[in-house]
């Protein structure tokens, strides 16, 4: 099917929220298509009009059926290719934007993308720093996972075990 500023068209419909107006002008192109296809192929022929309107009539309702995906598609290809070239400018500045450089040190300078552990919590790098996570607003670096079992993952379950153990025998001496 030629373009012939057909998608142009389309998508200047579907911007203006004209969206069966534009699935028209799909059906409309889809249609002329349909019969240069039958005229290049020969499929007519004389005599056999139920079958050339059969065909046409087909072809009719795949290019309704169509229009709707084939334009979801177009518009798609848009923000895919934009996606894509993100993904490559990502790919092209080095290991793919994202640098796991284990445990936070202040003797190191970190840049966006950069991601740390520090008392068992991770850090991303949102900015050029040297200063250490969580020390102040604008400290350059932002909480991605906040640790729940203390520092550098430390297991509390059999502190916290023995505390109730020795509450319970205090509550026994008082009853």
């Amino acid at each position: 099917m030629r373009d012939d500023g057909l998608w142009s068209e389309i998508d200047k419909l579907m911007d203006d929220k004209q969206v069966e107006a534009a699935q028209a002008r799909f059906c409309e192109a889809w249609d002329r298509y349909t019969e240069e296809t039958i005229r290049e192929a020969g499929v007519e022929r004389e005599g056999d009009r139920a079958g050339d309107e059969l065909f046409r009539s087909s072809a009719g309702y795949i290019g309704r059926a169509i229009a709707p995906i084939m334009i979801g598609l177009h518009r798609h290809g848009h923000r895919l290719d934009a996606i894509e070239a993100r993904l490559a400018a990502v790919e092209k500045s080095g290991d793919g934007g994202f640098r796991y450089r284990q445990i936070w040190s202040d003797d190191q300078s970190y840049v966006p993308g950069d991601f740390v552990t520090l008392s068992g919590s991770m850090w991303a790098c949102i900015r050029e720093t040297q200063d250490r996570p969580g020390s102040s607003a604008d400290c350059g670096w932002k909480l991605c996972v906040k640790s729940v079992r203390g520092r550098d993952g430390r297991d509390h379950d059999a502190e916290i075990r023995e505390l109730t153990r020795r509450l319970d025998a205090l509550e026994m001496r008082w009853k």
